[in-house]
């Protein structure tokens, strides 16, 4: 509000809405109220037709590459709107974290719809779908995309797909292959928008590769080495950088990242440890730091997230982090033969649990009751000792810990022991 000249009659200055919802985001943020804020967002989008898929949203939700997608040319069709906001409905559902079959039918959509998808739609599509570990329909995706660019086939879009291919087959079984294809890449010249994304794959590409001394000279070269101010994509940076510091022993510094990182999905309520599982990474750099409650509450929130969100590579993350951070007290956390933690999925002494533990994936939330029988539960009081401790009786706390049990998918106190690592 701004007051004219010789006037005491306020006038109305220039309206930034969407600074001011991103105001209000951060403050339900930072109060905990993660429900309203998604329905803050939900709302205004369906106030407000987009003029293009996630402008203006894009500052709102976290999606990788979303500056990218906000810059992309608008799309003229009778579904434009439509497809905006089918685009911040798969993004929200994925931040969640919960109900993965759903976020898959909603992001498979477009492989069996008549109209042609954006790049936008594409782009959060095949994302979702390698985060729910269906890169099958990831591919087919992106291969509808290519055969179809004629639709949306400017230079920019092509390069956005080239590099959201490459970024799928690093999750698959051609890392190397994955890491030089993002390199010519960036070679090529890639738009500004993607810059740092594109650096930010690269670099996780080439640390799964064991290649740390090029993912060092690239961050070096692209000045992302230091403080990162006003940069795109900017939690994906920080979580490749922290990568990178992790596998080369400078745990301080990864944990720093991965803390940076974990600040800003949770300002964006991104509580979906598919999409950047910086807990489990934060939790191994604090292991080897020596602090063993930080580690072990970092480590039991990333399993109890990616048991609920239950993709199989998640799920074998966290556990890793887990089992290490139980296992190994001198606080040296091990890797796979490829220098990754995600191959452990593929070791033999994961299976059986990952089996068990990703026969139910759809959890409900714990109630507040639930939750705490859960942690008297934890700290080894029996059942009469929880039920004089709450006032209730012990009938009521063996239903609790049933329902918790159930939700949770563990066997009794074994289970809940085994989850929380404590």
């Amino acid at each position: 509000m701004f007051e004219e000249a010789g006037s005491k009659e306020p006038v109305a200055g220039p309206v930034d809405p969407v600074g001011a919802v991103r105001t209000e985001l951060e403050r339900l943020v930072a109060d905990g109220r993660w429900y309203l804020a998604g329905h803050l967002v939900r709302m205004l989008s369906a106030q407000h037709s987009l003029s293009r898929p996630v402008t203006g949203y894009a500052q709102l939700v976290h999606i990788a590459g979303a500056r990218f997608l906000a810059g992309l040319e608008q799309d003229e069709s009778r579904h434009a709107g439509r497809e905006s906001k089918e685009v911040l409905r798969v993004v929200q559902a994925l931040n969640r974290g919960r109900q993965r079959g759903e976020v898959v039918r909603l992001a498979r959509a477009p492989l069996t719809s008549e109209d042609l998808p954006g790049a936008a739609r594409v782009w959060v599509g095949v994302l979702a779908l390698a985060y729910a570990g269906h890169l099958a329909d990831a591919r087919a995706l992106l291969r509808l995309a290519e055969d179809t660019r004629g639709a949306h086939g400017t230079a920019v879009t092509r390069s956005g797909l080239a590099l959201l291919r490459a970024r799928v087959a690093s999750w698959g079984a051609g890392r190397e292959a994955a890491s030089e294809a993002m390199r010519e890449i960036l070679t090529r010249g890639i738009p500004a928008e993607l810059r740092s994304l594109a650096v930010a794959w690269t670099v996780s590409a080439s640390v799964a590769a064991g290649e740390f001394s090029r993912a060092r000279a690239l961050l070096r070269e692209h000045d992302f080495d230091g403080p990162l101010t006003d940069v795109a994509d900017e939690a994906e940076l920080l979580f490749a950088r922290g990568g990178l510091h992790l596998a080369t022993g400078k745990h301080e510094l990864g944990y720093d990242d991965y803390k940076a990182c974990g600040r800003l999905l949770l300002s964006r309520s991104v509580h979906n440890p598919a999409v950047l599982p910086w807990r489990a990474h934060a939790a191994l750099c604090s292991h080897v730091l020596q602090r063993p409650v930080l580690a072990a509450s970092l480590a039991s929130a990333s399993v109890i997230a990616a048991r609920r969100w239950g993709a199989r590579e998640t799920l074998a993350i966290s556990l890793y982090a887990s089992s290490t951070i139980a296992a190994d007290p001198d606080g040296a956390p091990r890797r796979d033969e490829h220098g990754d933690f995600a191959g452990v999925v593929l070791r033999p002494e994961f299976t059986a649990v990952l089996n068990d533990l990703c026969s139910a994936t759809e959890h409900a939330p714990l109630t507040d009751p639930e939750r705490e029988v859960t942690e008297l539960a934890r700290a080894g009081l029996r059942n009469k000792e929880i039920a004089e401790r709450l006032s209730v009786s012990t009938r009521t706390v063996e239903a609790r810990l049933s329902k918790v049990y159930r939700k949770l998918g563990v066997t009794g106190r074994d289970g809940l022991r085994g989850i929380f690592t404590l």
